[in-house]
């Protein structure tokens, strides 16, 4: 989200806030994203204040299942963003296609998915890290323990599989659009299983274009992220990658 869209949004939700009660799901769907707005722009302290009214708010949802759904939405979306803040890299340096394109082929041929996630989460800067801890405290500091209980598990500088799994459903945000627009040329030609895609770099220059747009510049988290999508092809990339909102509609079951 650029600038100025982030900017337009937090004046939407600020108002929506102003507008509705702190016990109607509105005000609890606002101040949520008006949480993540504010991590996604870098700003610690109002984010923090953000997560901690929306935790609250949560308690007025009376049906324990639709209270865990949301706990469960919200703390995952708030991980996905802290890993995208420490993976941005404001200095002005831009990943290579070509070095991007040859290490995405060699993790293809020589790794499982599960090995593909392991070394994505190695990848990811400590920054993004301590970032996360950061946002899993301030998020169950004022929790009760069965609410507590309703969190999923944290994810965990030692567990670099799961770290990697959530740093790529994090990419999902950045890489999906680029890759996925059901009116690109590159999602045509790779519905199709056209080998031109994967001859002309299509997917591993998506990828690239996206993650500089985003000032993301890990390599191997390029890289992964680029193999990922080689590995999975284009259906079953744009359907499990697709991304999820916060938002619960009744009908949801998870």
């Amino acid at each position: 989200m650029e600038a100025g869209s982030l900017t337009f949004a937090k004046m939407g939700f600020e108002g929506a806030i102003k507008k509705s009660s702190s016990r109607t799901r509105l005000n609890l769907e606002a101040t949520s994203l008006l949480a993540i707005c504010y991590l996604r722009e870098g700003n610690l302290e109002k984010s923090r204040d953000m997560i901690v009214r929306a935790v609250k708010n949560i308690s007025n949802i009376k049906s324990p299942d639709r209270r865990k759904q949301f706990h469960r939405r919200l703390i995952e979306r708030l991980e996905e963003e802290s890993i995208l803040v420490g993976l941005k890299e404001e200095s002005g340096e831009k990943l290579d296609l070509d070095e991007i394109d040859y290490q995405s082929v060699q993790i293809v041929m020589t790794k499982s998915e599960e090995q593909i996630y392991l070394e994505m989460g190695r990848a990811v800067p400590q920054r993004s890290v301590d970032l996360l801890k950061d946002v899993r405290n301030t998020y169950t500091f004022r929790l009760s323990g069965p609410d507590r209980e309703m969190l999923p598990p944290p994810i965990t500088e030692e567990n670099k599989e799961a770290l990697g799994k959530r740093a790529s459903s994090a990419l999902k945000r950045v890489a999906w659009r680029a890759v996925c627009s059901s009116d690109s040329d590159i999602y045509k030609a790779w519905s199709q299983g056209l080998s031109v895609v994967y001859d002309k770099k299509y997917i591993a220059g998506a990828i690239v274009a996206a993650f500089n747009s985003a000032s993301i510049t890990v390599a191997m988290v390029a890289a992964s992220a680029a193999a990922l999508a080689i590995k999975f092809g284009a259906e079953v990339f744009c359907e499990t990658f697709a991304p999820s909102s916060i938002m619960i509609d009744r009908k949801d079951k998870s």
